[in-house]
């Protein structure tokens, strides 16, 4: 069973109005969004939609819509997923509940229906300047349990390799994962958003003249094609020298 018909990466930022024009000078669009009590942001790469909701915690993880609500719920609890919060409706809200996979990523599911003519693609052409959407990457300390967990949910193990450090690439149509077995510092455990473009050296000297902050990957340089921006609010963006389909 998969968790809804739609689904989208959500980043929760302490200040909404300091971090969207990162990801609006990056070429996001903006999809939709509220300024009441409750602020978000729905921005689209074309291939994968980022909503951004402001909160009094900064994290990474996933929402689903699904009126299959307490369906969806009573087939989670019988494989064994842990519902860890569930909320009724409100104004402004639609009924929740949320559950952690395995790597810590939190997932929530909310009891409403999706317009269907705004879904994105994952095979779509990209809106954003700097290459198609490659997966949500995050490490693991073991893969196989992970693995096992997010097949359940209706994810697909589309690729896997286990030298020289497992990793493996999942995908349920809305979103894909990309799971690391592997040392990544300060930032295991917090999920990062890939592109790759076969042009991406060129593209990253356009953004760094344009004044966005462009850091390096691991050993490899800036110059070669190989690239982080982070938000203000923290979420790191690897954009990378390769192509994907």
């Amino acid at each position: 069973m998969k968790l809804g018909k739609y689904g989208t990466i959500v980043r929760g930022v302490l200040d909404l109005d300091a971090t969207k024009s990162f990801y609006e000078d990056l070429g996001y669009v903006k999809l939709d969004g509220s300024n009441t009590s409750f602020k978000w942001l729905l921005f689209t790469d074309g291939r994968v939609d980022l909503l951004i909701e402001e909160g009094d915690i900064a994290y990474t993880g996933l929402v689903y819509q699904n009126p299959k609500f307490d369906e969806t719920l009573s087939y989670l609890k019988n494989n064994g997923v842990e519902i860890i919060e569930r909320k009724p409706r409100t104004e402004e809200i639609p009924a929740s509940a949320s559950f952690l996979g395995p790597e810590g990523m939190k997932c929530y599911i909310l009891k409403e229906t999706h317009n269907p003519e705004t879904k994105p693609d994952l095979s779509a052409k990209s809106k954003v300047r700097f290459g198609k959407f490659g997966e949500l990457a995050i490490t693991v300390n073991d893969i196989e349990p992970v693995i096992e967990f997010w097949n359940k949910l209706g994810f697909k193990t589309e690729l896997k390799e286990l030298e020289p450090q497992p990793w493996a690439i999942l995908q349920d149509g809305n979103i894909v994962l990309g799971f690391h077995e592997e040392d990544w510092g300060d930032y295991n455990g917090k999920p990062a958003i890939t592109y790759f473009d076969p042009n991406m050296e060129d593209i990253l000297q356009e953004l760094k003249k344009e004044g966005i902050s462009i850091s390096p990957v691991e050993d490899y340089t800036v110059e070669s094609g190989y690239g982080v921006a982070t938000a203000p609010d923290g979420l790191r963006i690897l954009l990378f020298k390769g192509e994907i389909p």
